[in-house]
Parts: structure tokens; sequence; C-alpha cells
């Protein structure tokens, strides 16, 4: 095991880790990403044998420390112009996120395609209070260094209605998202699968 909470590498209450065995996207085979609450994608390269894994950058929005706070931002040593990244927060909630691309809102899974190296990461479409935090592009999708491919895709059903929409009234939309249990998986001809269930 290795990296401790709150370091700029690590990620606050990890929720999905996938690997790039083929090295496709031009990183080392064995790359793997890790996301969670706070709102990045971490890339380490695989460590030698019983040596710990480098840490080679995160992304996401405002996380470089010479960056501005309110932009997609990939930052660590794989990226000369952005070496340094914030601290992950050890403690209490991420800040929301928004529609922008790369504005992530607690990521709840990861994957890679293992043919092209892109990787695809799942938003949480949470409410707080009676605002939904983030309704499309709940699916976000990224080259193996980091650089988004596209503004992403999904819409989420909507819970605000009573009853919220259901996955009957709404089979393309994405429904709960529950912390731990949003897995996303994606085949090598890019065929993208998730796991949805009804709102409560």
């Amino acid at each position: 095991h290795f990296g401790a909470s709150g370091e700029a590498a690590q990620v606050k209450e990890a929720t999905g880790v996938a690997i790039n065995e083929t090295g496709a996207g031009g990183v080392q085979p064995g790359s793997f990403y890790v996301v969670g609450e706070n709102n990045r994608v971490v890339r380490f390269a695989p460590g030698k044998e019983g040596e710990e894994p480098r840490f080679e950058e995160a992304w996401g929005w405002g996380v470089a420390k010479n960056g501005f706070a309110n932009e997609f931002i990939r930052c660590g040593p794989a990226v000369p112009a952005h070496p340094e990244c914030f601290p992950a927060p050890s403690a209490g909630p991420a800040p929301f996120g928004g529609e922008e691309t790369g504005n992530f809102n607690t990521l709840g899974g990861v994957a890679v395609d293992q043919t092209t190296g892109n990787v695809y990461v799942r938003n949480f479409n949470q409410v707080v209070g009676v605002k939904e935090v983030k309704a499309h592009h709940l699916i976000e999708v990224f080259t193996a260094k980091g650089e988004p491919v596209g503004e992403g895709f999904g819409d989420s059903g909507n819970p605000l209605s009573s009853p919220p929409e259901s996955i009957s009234e709404g089979p393309e939309k994405m429904h709960e998202s529950v912390k731990g249990k949003s897995p996303i998986a994606v085949d090598s001809s890019g065929v993208v699968y998730l796991l949805d269930s009804d709102f409560s």
C-alpha cells in the first residue's frame, strides 16, 4: 500500500481504479487511474518490483497550484507547465462540480479503453437542496494523458419531479448515483457499460 490522505497525489475516498494494460495512448503499460470524492483523476506509473508507484499527473477543475481555480487543468511531474498540484482535501466535502468539461462532481467510477487508452469517468448526478449539481455530461472522456475528448455524454433523469423520473420513463438516462456502486466499463470497441437504478 502507499499514499496518505491529503497529499497532492492522493484521492479522498477513492471510488474507482482502472489500469491501462497496453500502454495505448502513450503512457507506460500498467499505468493506472484513481478517482474519488476530491473531484480529480490521478494517474500513476507502475513502480518497479518492490517500489511505490510513481505519481505522474492529476487533472480536474483548478487542481494546479499555479493555475486558475475556474478552469480544467492538468498538473504533476508529467506536466511541465504545471508541475505542482493542490493537495487533495483530507476532510469535508469536495467543491461541487458543474457542467463544464472536467468540472467533476464526485467521480464514481473510471474505465480505460485498452485499444485507444481513452479514460472514461462517471460523475455523480447529485441534488443539493432544490438544485441538481450536474445533470449533463455525466460520462466524460479523456486521452490517456488527460486531454478532453469532446464534451462527454449522458444526461440525468429528473430527480426533482414528483415522483422522480423512473428508468421506464427515461431508459436512455442515468438515475440514482450511489457512492461505491456506480461502476463503468468500456470494451475494446468503445462500447460503454453502466449500472443504473431507479431513484429512491
